[in-house]
């Protein structure tokens, strides 16, 4: 049955709508184990892993499932760390005006780089190098617009509080590593449900 929604445009749906719920499951669970920021870091790796078993489980991965939750598991913090890296150069860039930084423009583009890196590693490791590119663009661009909630968020927009209301009875504080995590999820399973409909699986994988 996988196999067969997966090469309909449902099947991009459906995968990228796992992935939100899937990865916003993960997301949850260690923003209520750790609210520390260095926690929400060292966990964050947890939640991909949470997030990549629900993922492959809803979308029928089993025959790539150990590799799939393995590259989701380590690809969070690893694309979180390679992101804020390669955002960080942007400071040291002369020809960028001082208002880039201070707009927080610079984290939602982190952001962004963060869902092109860690889609780039899960196309890598689920269909090899050729397909790095394509989940890279596709990622990236699909995670901008959770980097533009959190800009949001470090803006003191009204959203804020109104998504910390609806998260209250979590006793969720800070909901930046929340949309973080969540925005990677979608952004790399849209990317999945769109290579997988384009190149139909012929097995649950």
């Amino acid at each position: 049955m996988m196999e067969r929604l997966a090469s309909k445009p449902l099947g991009v749906l459906w995968t990228a709508l796992a992935g939100l719920i899937a990865f916003a499951v993960g997301a949850v669970v260690i923003t209520l184990i750790g609210s520390a920021a260095d926690q929400s870091f060292l966990l964050s790796g947890v939640a991909g892993g949470i997030g990549g078993l629900l993922l492959a489980i809803l979308v029928g991965l089993w025959k790539k499932l150990p590799q799939f939750v393995a590259a989701c598991l380590f690809g969070v913090p690893i694309a979180i760390l390679a992101a804020f890296g390669i955002a960080g150069l942007f400071d040291l860039v002369p020809i960028l005006p001082e208002s880039f930084s201070s707009s927080g423009l610079a984290d939602a583009l982190a952001i962004g780089i963060m869902g092109a890196v860690y889609g780039a590693m899960i196309g890598g490791i689920l269909y090899g190098f050729r397909a790095m590119t394509f989940f890279a663009l596709i990622s990236g661009l699909a995670a901008l617009p959770f980097g533009f909630l959190v800009r949001a968020f470090n803006q003191g927009a009204p959203i804020r509080g109104q998504i910390l209301q609806i998260l209250a009875p979590l006793t969720i504080d800070d909901p930046n590593m929340l949309v973080i995590i969540t925005g990677m999820g979608f952004a790399m399973a849209l990317a999945l449900g769109l290579y997988r409909r384009m190149n139909p699986p012929s097995d649950a994988g």
